[in-house]
């Protein structure tokens, strides 16, 4: 299987209409990660001053690894502002209370829009990157600021076949 080294965006689709910190890692192919409100894991003020109650604890991100290499991230947000615009950024991990670490390589960022419930899903699938097996989502306000942070996690390392055909002849020797 081939992957390129670039994290692209492959899919998007927008749907209108207790803190745990640290690194969830994969145990089989899909996790689901907590969120956090802004002010839980960033310094605040800035951070927390667009907080929603009880957002991190009724929305739901889940991470799927697929044999094709591609990570197929899943939000279900609830309780947000209804009819209102989001922006996702799909981030290198950060290190809690010191501020945003940046876009995970290639990236962009994409919006959605709550319906009259404020709920809304979207999904987007990413190739991994080397080096950065490790990486967070953020949920802001279109134009203001940042509301719902992940945890960080851990995805599955690109693989190449190169290196599975290297590995499964060393196998073969043995």
């Amino acid at each position: 299987m081939t992957n390129t080294k670039l994290l692209s965006l492959i899919a998007i689709t927008a749907a209108l209409g207790g803190i745990t910190l640290g690194t969830t890692a994969f145990a089989d192919d899909s996790l689901d990660v907590n969120w956090n409100l802004s002010a839980d894991v960033m310094p605040a003020p800035p951070y927390g001053t667009l907080d929603i109650p009880d957002s991190d604890d009724k929305s739901e991100l889940e991470v799927e690894s697929s044999d094709s290499g591609l990570v197929t991230l899943e939000g279900e947000m609830e309780e947000l502002d209804p009819n209102t615009s989001y922006t996702v950024y799909i981030s290198k991990a950060y290190v809690p209370f010191t501020g945003w670490s940046g876009l995970y390589p290639g990236v962009g960022t994409f919006s959605f829009v709550t319906d009259s419930d404020g709920e809304a899903e979207w999904k987007v699938q990413v190739n991994p990157v080397s080096g950065f097996s490790e990486m967070s989502v953020w949920v802001n306000v279109s134009g203001s600021g940042t509301l719902l942070i992940s945890d960080n996690f851990t995805i599955p390392p690109p693989e190449s076949d190169s290196d599975d055909d290297e590995e499964d002849e060393e196998d073969d020797d043995e």
